[in-house]
């Protein structure tokens, strides 16, 4: 006959508390990063769908012919609407963000006199502020778009 002693079969009441102890503590740090890590995925989200936005704006604009230098300028004041995907809608009723257009000379650094003039005849800046419209209160988001045209 073997003689088996007590503490060889199984775990102790000590082991098993601290197990669970140590458990609990990783599983209590992983739920504490979990806000922190759905505020950087919801950031992320935003910034993608305001770089397609302003791919469809830049993009839009090189394709569009401007028969007048006057009728470029008229664009700005312009509010164009995006769904959640970043497509263009016609009307602002279901629109999820609303980017508003202004367009204003360039500003180079070194560029002085007849060089100005020269550049805005052919150079502008589009500034592009994005806002999301379903939101209340919503930050916005500004850029700032060098657009060749002639």
């Amino acid at each position: 006959m073997r003689w088996h002693s007590p503490r060889s079969d199984g775990f102790t009441l000590v082991e098993v508390t601290m197990a669970i102890g140590i458990i609990s503590f990783a599983l209590l740090t992983m739920i504490g990063l979990m806000p922190a890590g759905l505020g950087a995925l919801r950031d992320s989200t935003q910034q993608s769908i305001n770089a397609q936005i302003l791919q469809q704006i830049s993009s839009g604009l090189v394709v569009k012919s401007f028969e007048s230098r006057t009728e470029f300028s008229a664009f700005g004041g312009t509010n164009l609407y995006f769904d959640e995907q970043a497509q263009p809608l016609t009307t602002s009723l279901k629109a999820r963000y609303k980017a508003a257009i202004t367009v204003q000379n360039p500003s180079l650094p070194g560029v002085t006199g007849d060089d100005v003039q020269n550049l805005a005849s052919s150079l502008k800046r589009l500034g592009i502020s994005i806002t999301r419209e379903d939101v209340p209160n919503a930050a916005t988001n500004s850029y700032s778009l060098q657009i060749s045209y002639r």
